[in-house]
């Protein structure tokens, strides 16, 4: 993909600046930071060795869960978002347990918004595909996409549906 057709995005346009002081990084901002450096560091990792590594890094298990769920779905949707797929607002939570599946949306996730910050960050340093598809590759989205072009390379007018993401639990 050519980065340099995108548009460059201000930090914080996906929502209130995270920190006391505009420019600082939240607590959250260092989270989505620290899970980059680990995406990036391994591009071959299945998600059980994402997983470990984050946690490895002092991230809670529950907390590396989330992320590894979160940010990709961030990047894609702002890598994506001048292109021809359209993305829901939302995710549905499924209770692996019992089943329960709870829809929410995404801006009031805080994992999500500091992801999107984090791509437009990235991309407004202008980031290369090699280093932005380690995060963004991950997503559901990304893969469902490749797909159906690989399928069909004239595939336009993509709509996806809500994410759906397995709760974390402590037996995994």
């Amino acid at each position: 993909m050519d980065f340099s057709r995108l548009p460059k995005y201000p930090d914080g346009d996906s929502g209130p600046e995270p920190a006391n002081r505009p420019g600082q990084f939240s607590p959250i901002d260092g989270l989505v930071e620290t899970a980059i450096d680990v995406f990036l560091a391994h591009p071959d990792a299945d998600d059980k060795a994402i997983h470990a590594a984050l946690i490895k890094e002092g991230i809670t298990p529950r907390e590396a869960w989330r992320l590894h769920q979160f940010v990709p779905i961030a990047y894609v949707h702002v890598v994506l978002e001048r292109s021809f797929c359209r993305f829901q607002p939302g995710y549905v939570a499924w209770n692996s347990k019992t089943g329960e599946k709870v829809h929410h949306l995404l801006r009031d996730e805080p994992l999500y918004r500091a992801g999107v910050r984090s791509a437009r960050r990235w991309l407004a340093r202008g980031a290369n595909d090699n280093q932005i598809r380690l995060v963004y590759g991950r997503s559901a989205e990304w893969n469902a996409l490749q797909k159906a072009l690989a399928a069909n390379p004239r595939t336009r007018g993509v709509e996806f549906c809500e994410p759906a993401l397995v709760e974390f639990t402590e037996d995994g």
